[in-house]
């Protein structure tokens, strides 16, 4: 898929770990207004995480909160698959 979306649950002492196909995605975690930004193409602004060049991200949720973990390749062709799991660290 060219987007990947799930809804995360995750605070500052968890690390969201998250397994991608290919390297080369954008990994980031939106809270609900730039979730909903995003999806209409406007402006945002993601609270951790960006490009990943590897096929593992790791990223901090800067407060506990309902997040939307976002995947996609940027514009860049192809597919890409991805999981993920909260680790408490």
């Amino acid at each position: 898929m060219k987007l990947l979306h799930t809804p995360v649950t995750a605070g500052p002492q968890n690390l969201v770990e998250v397994f991608l196909s290919r390297p080369g995605a954008n990994v980031v975690l939106l809270d609900e207004a730039n979730w909903w930004s995003y999806q209409r193409g406007l402006p945002y602004h993601h609270h951790g995480g960006g490009f990943f060049n590897a096929t593992t991200a790791h990223i901090r949720p800067p407060a506990f909160a309902n997040w939307h973990l976002i995947v996609d390749l940027g514009g860049q062709p192809g597919d890409i698959t991805a999981t993920f799991r909260v680790i408490f660290a």
